[in-house]
């Protein structure tokens, strides 16, 4: 689900770059911010954090990791 509203978010073009750099500068699969954006968020549901607006927390994660700041300061 996490995939599905990035893509949503970012627009198919941008989710699969955005996915592709993740992959090749992070250092692979489980490295890639879209995939510990979306393995933590499967880990606050699976522990049973109260309930929160899902596609609200990735468009700010997003929002977050794809700001100016954030580019120049990792």
């Amino acid at each position: 689900m996490v995939h599905v509203l990035q893509g949503q978010h970012l627009g198919p073009d941008r989710f699969i770059a955005a996915y592709a750099a993740g992959y090749l500068l992070a250092g692979g699969y489980r490295q890639n911010p879209l995939e510990v954006m979306a393995y933590d968020l499967q880990g606050q549901f699976d522990a049973g954090f109260e309930l929160f607006d899902v596609a609200a927390e990735v468009g700010r994660r997003l929002a977050d990791h794809l700001s100016p700041h954030h580019a120049t300061n990792p």
